[in-house]
């Protein structure tokens, strides 16, 4: 019967225990031939011994539920503290009445004792305005679902000013809640000014609420439904999970969670589809959603040319020197030499090319090789390409760099000749590697004074 609970305490009568009371049974166990006498089993009576049925240590801690904008009477029946009498003797109690002072106001309403409302300068009133007239709990027609209030009880001297007792132990603190009903009164309002989706030839795309977004104050998005009304011209609408079947309708939760897509046919066109939303309660909002179509195109993103050292032959062409990406499904980058380079070629794995791909790039395996030093410049032409777009008539330039240190900021005094040394030019770098002596040209004379040569140390003969 135990194991079975059908045993239950029930406590009476209740006005003889007070505040908190201890109660027990003496019993004994038998299951013959073995038993045990005189056993106790205590129980503890207290207000406060709350639990998930009763967590409030007042007779009433309820809560109250009120319509949208409305307003309910709070009364004994919902809130009453009477009990706190039980803590003085039986012949005091009648010398004392309960009162309550508000905390935490309500955020979303206001209450009213009587003709005013409680504010933090007045905030108290009493059980026995409770039970007698109630009090009210007015909405403010917000869009809330709960509201509440924190208040104290106590007990204090009829007759005598309300005032909360100092000591705190004396000081019941509970909140109230207050459970709002929604009403229906507000229509969906479509937040995004200009639904629409931006999409690449050929490829799909999810609507997210930066597309298109509706909000409603008094429904969730799963209850706000957009209906097609006249398909788009160059696609279709699908869900995840389906996307080879087109769809008519969908809410604003499957937007928000990226389930609605559009799966573009491939044309060329851009397009528009026709739809209406609602709440199920308002009258339809109608709007057009525009398709933006992009061609695929391919787009060179590192296209600095190629530089070669003077007195070397060799350069490692990578994706530092050209790369490119594209806004298609294939993402495979191809490159196609249309005119080869005049004074070299491109290598890979010392094999001469004419056709490599962006991965050759970027694994380094390429190499443009000078077959001739008669150039101090050289370049090729190329085109770039995927399955679905190309990129022609490009040009990647290769230079040589000079192998010279020249000085920069040189001064000089006026009028007096200054003998040029290595300390203006040096090439002995580049002398050293190619086994010679470098010859310069000059290509353009200085404008304030000339260049001359004396065929000997000794000789004072110039010669520009």
């Amino acid at each position: 019967m135990v194991d079975r609970k059908e045993v239950i305490y029930i406590q009476t009568p209740i006005e003889l225990v007070g505040w908190e009371a201890v109660d027990s049974i003496t019993f004994s166990i038998m299951s013959p031939p073995a038993s045990i006498d005189s056993q106790t089993f205590k129980i503890d009576i207290s207000y406060e011994n709350k639990g998930p049925e009763h967590n409030t240590v007042l007779i009433k801690n309820t809560g109250a539920e009120v319509t949208e904008g409305e307003s309910v009477v709070i009364d004994e029946y919902k809130l009453d503290a009477s009990n706190l009498m039980s803590k003085l003797p039986t012949p005091e109690q009648s010398s004392y009445e309960v009162w309550f002072q508000v905390t935490d106001l309500p955020q979303h309403g206001v209450i009213v004792v009587g003709e005013r409302n409680l504010t933090q300068e007045k905030p108290n009133f009493s059980q026995f305005i409770v039970t007698k007239y109630g009090i009210v709990y007015s909405h403010d027609n917000s869009e809330t679902t709960h509201d509440s209030f924190v208040f104290g009880a106590w007990l204090n001297p009829k007759g005598r000013t309300a005032q909360r007792p100092q000591n705190e132990k004396d000081v019941v603190v509970e909140r109230f809640n207050i459970t709002v009903r929604p009403m229906n009164d507000q229509p969906p309002v479509l937040k995004t000014k200009t639904p629409g989706l931006k999409v690449v030839q050929g490829d799909r795309v999810a609507i997210g609420p930066e597309d298109l977004r509706v909000e409603d104050l008094d429904n969730p998005p799963e209850d706000i439904t957009f209906s097609v009304i006249s398909k788009p011209s160059n696609g279709y609408l699908a869900l995840r999970g389906g996307l080879n079947e087109s769809v008519v309708a969908f809410t604003q939760a499957q937007i928000n969670n990226r389930s609605v897509y559009f799966i573009h046919d491939g044309s060329s066109a851009s397009g528009v589809f026709y739809f209406s939303v609602t709440d199920g309660h308002h009258k339809p909002v109608y709007k057009l959603f525009n398709i933006d179509v992009s061609e695929i195109t391919i787009t060179l993103l590192n296209y600095t040319g190629l530089s070669l050292q003077q007195g070397k032959t060799v350069a490692a062409l990578t994706q530092d020197n050209l790369a490119a990406e594209t806004n298609g499904k294939s993402v495979s980058i191809h490159y196609m030499i249309t005119k080869p380079p005049s004074f070299g070629k491109i290598l890979k794995e010392n094999q001469e090319v004419t056709h490599f791909t962006q991965e050759d790039l970027l694994a380094g395996s390429l190499t443009y090789h000078m077959t001739s030093l008669s150039s101090t410049e050289d370049s090729f032409e190329f085109t770039a390409f995927t399955l679905e777009a190309n990129l022609t008539g490009q040009l990647l330039n290769i230079t040589v760099r000079p192998l010279i240190q020249v000085a920069q900021g040189l001064k000089i005094p006026n009028g007096i000749p200054v003998r040029l040394n290595t300390s203006f030019f040096n090439v002995s770098e580049l002398a050293a590697i190619s086994d010679s002596d470098p010859v310069f040209e000059i290509m353009s004379h200085p404008k304030f004074g000339k260049v001359v040569q004396t065929s000997s140390k000794r000789s004072r003969k110039f010669v520009p």
